[in-house]
């Protein structure tokens, strides 16, 4: 369960990144708006928050792999200090198809970022659009990826689905139940959708900062539910639509051993 990278340049690219993300921070935290003006700043600190947005979401895509293997070992520790068995299993196969898995948490947790982003950039700034513009705006930008990565996450599972029929009749012949096997796939999406959501709610805490700035400036209200509602939302949504194919395939996979054939070397 150690937690390796095959890239030499893994550690570059996190140093310039999480650099990249706390210079636009402290940029933006600064007293830099004051010495703006409000009206100039209205417009910049769009431009701050998307580059931000930007910025958090290369950090994901460097670390991703590394963020769900830390998240496997955490959970490895409490199945195996509970001795959960189901656990151990998802875990130990979440970290055997790491780079799977990582694609598919990976877009979701991106796009909760940017809905609760753009959602909390219905402030209205000046010169900055009306709200309602902006909202329209939001709603067709967003639609296109929001749908991208739901068509990413089902094709994903779909493309495991041989693999996946080939390990739980494996598990089947070694004495666990349909509704054993079905858990162990339940606790591997909870794994994923656990991480996917942490990531999103801790990002969304970096981005409030920046909210707060903008209304301490202009003297608006921080819809807060704007900023973390989303992730919540979508986390719960791809939990939900994952663990309804899962079932589907636990019902329709055939479980006679007769029909199980499996080649082997001798």
């Amino acid at each position: 369960m150690n937690v390796k990278s095959n890239d030499r340049f893994y550690y570059i690219k996190v140093v310039v990144m999480l650099i990249l993300n706390i210079s636009i921070i402290a940029y933006f935290l600064s007293l830099l708006p004051e010495r703006l003006g409000i009206n100039a700043f209205g417009i910049l600190s769009i431009l701050l928050i998307f580059l931000e947005i930007i910025a958090i979401s290369l950090l994901i895509i460097v670390c991703g792999k590394t963020i769900l293997l830390i998240f496997s070992k955490i959970f490895n520790i409490i199945s195996n200090r509970f001795k959960l068995s189901l656990l151990n299993l998802a875990t130990y196969n979440i970290n055997d198809n790491d780079d799977i898995f990582k694609r598919i948490y990976i877009p979701v947790a991106i796009i909760n970022i940017f809905i609760s982003g753009f959602s909390s950039l219905l402030i209205d700034l000046p010169d900055g659009g009306d709200s309602g513009t902006r909202t329209s705006n939001m709603v067709v930008f967003l639609s296109a990826p929001i749908l991208i990565t739901v068509a990413n996450t089902i094709c994903m599972m779909l493309l495991l689905q041989e693999k996946e029929t080939f390990e739980m009749k494996q598990l089947f012949i070694l004495g666990l139940r349909p509704l054993d096997i079905f858990l162990k796939k339940e606790l591997e999406i909870l794994i994923y959708s656990f991480t996917t959501l942490i990531i999103s709610l801790t990002c969304n805490f970096v981005l409030s900062l920046m909210f707060v700035r903008i209304t301490q400036l202009f003297n608006k209200t921080m819809v807060w539910i704007n900023i973390w509602l989303p992730s919540l939302l979508l986390s719960l949504a791809i939990f939900v639509l994952m663990s309804i194919v899962a079932m589907i395939k636990v019902i329709y996979t055939k479980w006679d051993i007769l029909e199980f054939n499996i080649d082997t070397d001798f």
